[in-house]
């Protein structure tokens, strides 16, 4: 099986991306409106994880300007993924993705 890759979503990848949140989340989850504010006006990135070109999570970073943070605003694995590393691969990329833009650290929002 080949290795999962990271990328950054664009506007492009809204409906999937809406599909993940439907099957990861039974409540409280994104609507379309809300991806999509999120991958073309926001000051955020998404980040997927893919392998053999399925979509098999999503981070959702923001970027506020002026903080000296990242924010972690979501994260969601599809539940066949689940259990295979894929949201500690993503929160690494997360990480990553802070320390590129200069941050010195990465907040998780809880609810």
């Amino acid at each position: 099986m080949p290795q999962p890759t990271i990328r950054l979503a664009s506007q492009h990848d809204l409906d999937q991306l809406l599909k993940l949140e439907l099957s990861a989340f039974a409540a409280d989850r994104f609507t379309d409106d809300q991806i999509e504010y999120l991958l073309t006006r926001a000051r955020s990135s998404v980040l997927l994880v893919e392998q053999s070109g399925r979509l098999l999570g999503a981070a959702y970073l923001l970027w506020r300007r002026g903080s000296k943070a990242g924010r972690l605003y979501s994260i969601a694995i599809s539940p066949e993924a689940q259990g295979r590393g894929m949201g500690a691969l993503l929160l690494k990329e997360c990480e990553r993705e802070t320390a590129v833009r200069g941050r010195e650290h990465l907040l998780l929002e809880v609810r």
